[in-house]
């Protein structure tokens, strides 16, 4: 198990919820009180194409991972 704190809190909830579906994203809206963004998690567990978003988020990650290795 990886837990990634360094990135905590600086997306929405539904990049961590992509794998749910109905009940369990009606439980986790119940119990936080957010509403969650179906419409993106259906997204996020479809295969990606490379659109601007995607390739700027590559990119980040990219210069994420070089950061870490040179610190």
């Amino acid at each position: 198990m990886l837990l990634d704190w360094d990135t905590v809190g600086l997306a929405p909830p539904e990049r961590d919820l992509w794998m749910l579906t109905g009940d369990a994203l009606d439980q986790y809206a119940g119990l936080t009180g957010k509403p969650v963004n179906r419409a993106y998690t259906e997204d996020l567990r479809v295969p990606h194409s490379r659109t601007p978003g995607a390739e700027h988020s590559w990119q980040a990650l990219r210069e994420s991972v070089r950061s870490a290795l040179d610190a």
